[in-house]
């Protein structure tokens, strides 16, 4: 019963549902309005106001060390209820809260009461919506006054106002000053009868039902009941509402993250509230590992670790650590090795390919230019669209012919794209001891980049860091002897038993897309220096950006400005933003998607081995019951694979059926 009380009154903080013209058509009646503050003119950045309490204790730790009572924020609520109960004034002051904590030396106090000012100074923000018709009052010459019931010093709330913004007042009236509530009604009739205003002259506009709406027709007085919360997220969890620091970051988000009429709105909200923290919380994460392992070079891999090596750079732009952008991919690597296998069947090892495969994609797979195979093999009269399976490429004797016929041309093609590779590496000072970071999976690229180095003599020790290692990346650590760590899931080292990344990895890999194309290969310029040559960028049509690459520039820019915005905060080192908080948004929408976050993402297209495929499947659930077989082949396909369900047969997916990293 106390829980569903509790959810109950949640629900109502946040009506009655805000309207500015209808509040400013009401307020128009009035020659004089009265705001309240804390949760109308003003919002903390905590999702409870006791809550900077816990703050102040962990801003205490920080400056000062362990406090001798381990929990201030119950002594100080203790306090305050004290102090109450010992006063005779409808209202106490903030000494006299402090003078209730005789647990404590009077450092301590003395301490604790300048952290909390200084804390409340700065958590508190200018409520947007409200601030907007604060400022129409002033520009319609209406005279205002401010009331609120607070214990904070009267200089402090003034502090606090001018701050954020809000001039032009005639007067301040607190309860602590005047010993006088709200509540009651008496603080309202103090104002009236000080500044000889008649009731029927003055609107009050507070959150309140007891103090604002109830104490106002005490003293006679008009008001106008506004919401307590104006929730502006989009995408907040509300699985992980017990958890102090994701309430507490998401609190901050919702006074921080901008809402315009701008068409890509959306994508920047999700990029601001579910994408930065992500890369705030890696970003955090490698840069304590790069100092702990005394790493003082750092390249970030194409594309992927483009928008990484944004973030990073954002939130350490003095960092000692060297960082640059390494233009690689599988691609780029894997096809310079090929001239080192033995053999037929190892080769095969280091080739990616689709299930079903065509003789052409083979061919394109081995790096050989498309066109120059086909004049080659063009006598023997081969069908390159003929399709073969993956899983018996060891023993089809058509795709060993081919081989075997273009071995000669395999092996010098891949001697000269390795040349230009270690030129390109050389180039850039790829050697020694250094960091590598990447989106991950399995860690194939940091094996190939390895490997090439060792087998043109350069000395490497190379340190791999991750978003995430899936399951598959164990044995290929333990075959190939590699040094990684994932950040949100690392099943490589033992941290993780396994990861349902797998299911949504196309939701991912989509958010990190630069805005250009993947790297095919190297070349060596007129000045004599190497640099790559890259596909063409897939999001691109007529020159012009589609409309994927927009949203995800969109997204990718709501992510840096969060970082921009929570680094400057003063909640920044006071919240323990681990990974489970910082994946926790994206993870559940990839894992129970809502339809608006599938609605965002519809049109979204993937690109893989140069397979294309829709993000979300767009498929009639009544197309598969007359083919049952194409809704088995194409949720296989599929990179998102509880949307391709929800979209299709809409049913709630558990995510447990998806923990196949």
């Amino acid at each position: 019963m106390f829980k569903f009380k509790e959810q109950l009154k949640q629900k109502l903080n946040y009506y009655p549902k805000f309207n500015q013209e209808k509040l400013i058509q009401r307020i128009k009646l009035y020659p004089i309005v009265s705001f309240d503050i804390f949760d109308t003119l003003i919002k903390r950045d905590v999702a409870h106001p006791s809550d900077l309490f816990r703050l102040v204790q962990r801003n205490y730790h920080r400056l000062y060390g362990d406090l001798l009572n381990a929990d201030f924020q119950s002594e100080r609520e203790l306090a305050e209820f004290r102090a109450r109960a010992a006063s005779d004034r409808e209202e106490i002051t903030f000494d006299e809260i402090y003078n209730q904590l005789t647990d404590y030396t009077p450092i301590e106090r003395d301490r604790l009461k300048k952290l909390e000012i200084n804390l409340e100074l700065e958590m508190c923000q200018a409520n947007p919506a409200f601030q907007d018709v604060y400022n129409w009052c002033r520009a319609s010459g209406k005279k205002i006054f401010i009331i609120s019931d607070m214990y904070l010093p009267q200089d402090v709330i003034e502090r606090i106002l001018r701050k954020n913004g809000y001039r032009g007042y005639c007067s301040l009236y607190l309860s602590c000053t005047y010993g006088l509530q709200k509540s009651s009604g008496s603080i309202f009739k103090k104002l009236i009868s000080e500044q000889d205003i008649r009731p029927d002259q003055i609107i009050h506009v507070g959150d309140s039902c007891q103090a604002d709406i109830q104490g106002a027709r005490r003293a006679g007085i008009s008001s106008v009941h506004i919401a307590k919360y104006r929730d502006r997220l989009l995408y907040e969890n509300k699985r992980m509402s017990d958890n102090f620091d994701y309430q507490t970051l998401y609190a901050y988000i919702n006074n921080h993250v901008v809402v315009t009429q701008d068409p890509f709105n959306d994508y920047y909200q999700f990029g601001y509230e579910s994408f930065g923290p992500l890369l705030y919380g890696f970003s955090k994460w490698l840069h304590n590992e790069l100092k702990k392992n005394k790493l003082h070079r750092v390249f970030f891999l194409s594309r992927d670790g483009y928008i990484l090596k944004r973030a990073y750079e954002t939130l350490y732009p003095d960092d000692s650590v060297i960082s640059k952008y390494l233009y690689v991919s599988r691609r780029s690597l894997r096809v310079p090795f090929l001239r080192y296998a033995e053999n037929y069947d190892s080769l095969i090892q280091e080739l990616v390919l689709p299930r079903q495969f065509s003789i052409s994609e083979f061919i394109t797979a081995l790096g050989l230019n498309l066109a120059d195979s086909k004049r080659k093999l063009n006598t023997y009269n081969v069908d390159f669209d003929e399709l073969h399976r993956r899983n018996a490429i060891l023993s089809d004797r058509k795709i060993k012919w081919i081989y075997h016929h273009l071995q000669k041309e395999i092996n010098e093609n891949s001697l000269k794209e390795e040349a230009n590779l270690t030129g390109y590496l050389r180039q850039n000072q790829v050697n020694g001891k250094f960091a590598i970071v990447d989106i991950g999976w399995v860690g194939s690229i940091q094996r190939y980049l390895r490997d090439i180095l060792l087998k043109n003599h350069i000395d490497n020790q190379i340190k791999g860091y991750y978003i995430a290692l899936t399951r598959d990346s164990r044995p290929y650590k333990e075959k190939y002897h590699l040094d990684f760590s994932g950040y949100v899931y690392d099943c490589a080292n033992g941290r993780d038993a396994r990861t349902p990344i797998g299911s949504f990895i196309g939701l991912i890999e989509s958010l990190f897309l630069a805005q250009e194309g993947s790297t095919k290969t190297y070349m060596k310029n007129k000045n004599h220096s190497f640099e790559p040559v890259l596909f063409p960028y897939e999001y691109l049509n007529d020159g012009h950006y589609t409309k994927e690459a927009l949203a995800v520039k969109a997204i990718q820019e709501g992510a840096i400005q969060f970082i921009k915005d929570y680094q400057a905060s003063s909640l920044s080192p006071l919240l323990h933003v681990d990974q489970t908080i910082a994946f926790n948004n994206i993870y559940h929408m990839g894992i129970h998607p809502k339809k608006n976050e599938m609605k965002l993402f519809s049109f979204f297209r993937f690109f893989d081995n140069d397979q294309k495929t829709s993000l979300i499947n767009n498929q009639s659930l009544y197309r598969y019951i007359l083919r049952p077989q194409n809704f088995l082949l194409d949720f296989s396909h599929s990179k998102w694979k509880s949307a391709f369900l929800k979209n299709t047969v809409h049913i709630p997916v558990i995510h447990k059926f998806f923990r196949n990293g």
